[in-house]
């Protein structure tokens, strides 16, 4: 027996795509793999986004872990 398909689209703020999948969460996975990428920073890294003003974003109400919280702690000890 096949799984059912059917044409999804798909629609960032700066393409559109039709995705034949099999649910519009799988289509939107197919969009995202190919445009976004996800890891973990180094620490030079964090300070610098966050020395550029990049905001920390939560995906829910959870409370910032310690590792989280422990890599974001520097502090610009240059800047006293």
């Amino acid at each position: 027996m096949s799984t059912r398909t059917r044409l999804y689209r798909v629609v960032t703020p700066t393409s559109k795509h039709l995705v034949e999948s099999t649910s519009p969460q799988r289509a939107v996975a197919h969009v995202a793999g190919r445009q976004i990428q996800c890891d973990i920073p180094a620490q030079h890294e964090v300070y610098a986004m966050a020395k550029d003003g990049v905001e920390i974003e939560k995906t829910g109400d959870q409370p910032i872990s310690d590792e989280t919280r422990n890599a974001v702690a520097q502090a610009d000890l240059t800047a006293a």
